[in-house]
């Protein structure tokens, strides 16, 4: 990941050198915003949180200096409006710098915004010419402030830190990254609902183990860590999840468990649909009691235990999902396009039969072979 962070930084650099971008204004009056917050204002507005790298800040991480020192690493302005362009004029005004979104890595969101004023911000968000549509969306449900102005130990810029984080593809038990485009089409889907990771501070570092699930513009769901695991098979985006099995010859842990699930949605013969979801999984042996030795059939059946088990649990968090009125997997949208009909599916989601058939396959012992 440290290699991910400098070359992100190395791409920062070069552009920050190339003539002629940025309508042809000086580099030196440039102020590159790497993440933005966007909360509530206590005023019935919203405030913007824009992390801007300071010189030193920038210097220290191409230098491989040290982050505590050469002064702070970057400044956060902060702007208070009746809209977002009023918010952002409050925070233009307290630097000398042209406050540039082109290079946005992080936008926070904060799961306190009202739904009609998320909906006025993400439509202006899609209206802005500079910004990045891949940079990475976040959702925050504590203070936005105390969010911004925190700084993981060994990083110097928390926005490229973040950045750096979700492009790591085996740093997460989940791939739980979702680009500000990515979000966007899922509002713009008749059927599926947006889910984005949720971030905190957490003693010295961030905490990226979970996702917020929201009915339109409205969070409905903070997922616990298990939930957001279980959601993650069922999205297929899995890479290095646990899973505790109970056997008759004790407890047994799997790791490395990834899914791939598929599903069909069709009309039953009560009048209702039913939707069927398949997830197939593969995992590592990784812990078993002592003196067991592993045979054919008691692996079998392990995986028997494991299916078992999965198949209730993730039947449990689409349960809790239709409850919610959120579809985070998307259930529906080749089932409504063939009949035209997108006004019908929320009821038709909402009294939907649900099943759920998971099959798991130990393909390595780990460390027992």
């Amino acid at each position: 990941m440290k290699q991910k962070l400098l070359w992100l930084v190395s791409i920062l650099c070069v552009i920050t050198l190339v003539t002629g971008c940025w309508d042809d204004r000086p580099v030196e009056e440039r102020g590159l915003v790497l993440m933005l917050g966007i909360s509530p204002s206590p005023h019935h507005g919203v405030t913007l949180y824009f992390e801007v790298p300071t010189s030193s800040g920038l210097t220290s991480l191409t230098s491989g200096g040290s982050s505590s020192s050469g002064g702070p690493k970057f400044v956060i302005y902060r702007g208070h409006g009746a809209t977002f362009s009023d918010a952002f004029t409050d925070a233009q005004g307290q630097t000398n710098e042209d406050l540039y979104l082109g290079q946005t890595q992080v936008i926070a969101l904060s799961t306190r915004l009202p739904p009609a004023t998320f909906a006025v911000i993400d439509a202006t968000l899609a209206r802005l010419g500079p910004m990045d549509k891949s940079a990475d969306a976040v959702a925050v449900t504590g203070s936005m402030a105390k969010f911004m102005a925190f700084s993981p130990a060994g990083t110097s810029l928390p926005g490229l830190y973040l950045a750096s984080l979700f492009a790591c593809h085996h740093c997460q038990t989940a791939q739980l990254a979702r680009t500000v485009w990515s979000r966007e089409k899922r509002l713009w889907s008749p059927t599926a609902s947006v889910w984005v990771p949720k971030i905190s501070a957490h003693g010295s570092t961030f905490n990226v183990d979970r996702i917020v699930v929201y009915q339109g513009y409205r969070p409905v769901l903070v997922l616990t860590r298990r939930q957001t695991w279980d959601v993650g098979c069922l999205l297929g985006i899995t890479v290095k999840a646990p899973l505790t099995v109970s056997t008759s010859y004790g407890t047994i842990s799997l790791r490395a468990v990834r899914a791939s699930p598929h599903f069909k949605t069709k009309p039953a013969p009560d009048g209702k649909i039913l939707i069927h979801v398949t997830v197939h999984l593969s995992a590592t042996l990784d812990s078993v009691p002592p003196n067991l030795l592993i045979t054919t059939p008691i692996l079998h059946e392990i995986e028997a235990r494991a299916d078992t088990l999965l198949s209730h649990r993730l039947l449990s968090i689409l349960v809790t999902l239709q409850k919610a009125g959120s579809n985070p997997l998307g259930f529906g949208r080749r089932y409504v396009w063939v009949r035209q009909d997108f006004s019908a599916w929320p009821t038709l989601y909402r009294h939907a039969t649900l099943a759920v058939t998971a099959h798991i396959h130990i393909h390595q012992l780990g460390d027992l072979q």
